[in-house]
């Protein structure tokens, strides 16, 4: 059974993702949460800047939209265009096809992979 998505919980793996995307092209394509328990989201990172997250939990997906910046090399700042919560902080490391993120604030690490 799919449980409902909260918006705090979009908004931090949003925004942990997001922070990956450093305006190089190492970052930019689609990524994927590793693990067999994690919902079924894809992230889209473009080179302009933007992004897209695709949700498929239900009959129809749901889809959101933000910009993201990188911060030296390692800090993301997070800005939602559908006003979902408040702009964020993240750290973020790539090592290949694997990137990794936290929250500073909550301490939540999650992993995705390239697709």
């Amino acid at each position: 059974m799919l449980h409902p998505v909260s918006r705090s919980r979009i908004l931090v793996l949003g925004a942990l993702l997001l922070g990956a995307c450093q305006g190089d092209d190492a970052y930019v394509g689609t990524w994927r949460a590793a693990g067999a328990d994690s919902l079924d989201m894809r992230y889209q990172f473009f080179a302009d800047g933007t992004a897209r997250i695709v949700e498929r939990g239900g009959d129809t997906p749901q889809v959101y939209e933000a910009r993201y910046a990188i911060v030296g090399d390692s800090v993301l700042t997070l800005q939602w265009i559908d006003d979902l919560g408040p702009d964020g902080r993240f750290r973020v490391e790539l090592d290949g096809d694997t990137l990794r993120l936290e929250n500073p604030a909550g301490g939540q690490r999650t992993n995705w992979v390239r697709l």
